[in-house]
């Protein structure tokens, strides 16, 4: 598996999409901006056919020094749930 980076997102829109490269890198880095400020400001972004990026908070309690006292530790992260379609194409089965 080749790893693929933002370059090459870049360089594949701006080539899908008539763009320069310099147009398609603002796109794409705004893009990326305004998803990730949404799901920091704990918004869900449902993305039609690809899936949907939300915040949750975990919990977890470390125990502290005489194993007896617990310090509860809360933080923020992301989860993504991709969409029925996007699964099927990642899979290989067909849409229909």
């Amino acid at each position: 598996m080749k790893k693929k980076t933002t370059n090459d997102l870049i360089t594949t829109l701006a080539i899908n999409c008539s763009l320069t490269k310099k147009k398609a890198k603002e796109i794409v880095n705004q893009t990326f901006l305004i998803l990730s400020d949404l799901v920091k400001n704990n918004d869900e972004v449902l993305i039609a056919n690809f899936g949907k990026f939300k915040t949750l908070i975990v919990t977890r309690e470390e125990v502290i020094l005489n194993k007896k006292q617990f310090k509860v530790i809360t933080s923020k992260t992301v989860s993504f749930s991709p969409s029925q379609k996007f699964n099927k194409y990642f899979r290989g089965e067909s849409n229909e």
